[in-house]
This record gives structure tokens, sequence and C-alpha cells, in this order.
């Protein structure tokens, strides 16, 4: 609209039969280490195979994204393959990260030329 951006009650999720996710950070090993509740979902996203992934997106024309993930599935290494149910909310405002990155040197010029413009 005018006002800019908006996503209302939308949706995404991935096609069936489902698929495998190895997501391995650095970062989130470390975290692991420290965290035992994370030490955990570290494991089973190392070799994740999930059979569902959905996600819920509200996106606000002030920039606000609200992000809500489902995942289920096992990885066939942890625990003998247990089931394994994660939900992730994340809250993020999208301008106040853009600057934050900016700021940070991390987004190139032409990014932040867009960025800048859509702001305005």
């Amino acid at each position: 609209s005018e006002a800019g951006l908006s996503i209302e009650k939308g949706s995404l999720q991935a096609r069936e039969p489902g698929g495998v996710l190895r997501f391995r950070s650095a970062k989130m090993q470390a975290l692991g280490q420290s965290n035992p509740a994370m030490h955990l979902v570290v494991e089973a996203l190392d070799d994740f195979h999930y059979h569902l992934l959905t996600s819920d997106v509200h996106y606000s024309t002030e920039g606000k994204l609200d992000l809500g993930l489902k995942l289920s599935g096992r990885n066939p290494a942890l625990e003998g393959g247990r089931p394994v149910n994660l939900t992730i909310n994340l809250q993020e405002d999208i301008p106040a990260l853009l600057t934050s990155l900016q700021l940070s040197d991390r987004v190139s010029e032409t990014i932040r030329r867009r960025v800048q413009e859509r702001l305005e």
C-alpha cells in the first residue's frame, strides 16, 4: 500500500514429504556448550530430517516482523532418532536491524541506498 509493505496472516510451508536441514554454526556450537537445552537443539539441527516445516509471518508497515516457525522431525543420530518438535518465535524491528548492520559496515552501499529510499 502507500503506507509501505505489509504481510498479514502470511504462511509458508515446505513441500511434502519434507527434507533434511544441516545447520552447523560455530556460534551455535559455543552456545550449546554453555546451555544444556541449546546443546540438544544444536545436536538435533546438525542432521535434522523433517516432515513438517511451517511458518507464520506478520510484517507491519512500521517494519516489525513476527515470525513463528514450527519444525517436526528427527536426527537419526540423536537418542535413537527420537521425535523432535521445535517451535521458534522471532520478533524483529527490520529497519533498526538494517541500520545496525549499516553502522557496522556489513551492508553494501547499494543495499544501504535502497533501504534509505524505502524508509523515506
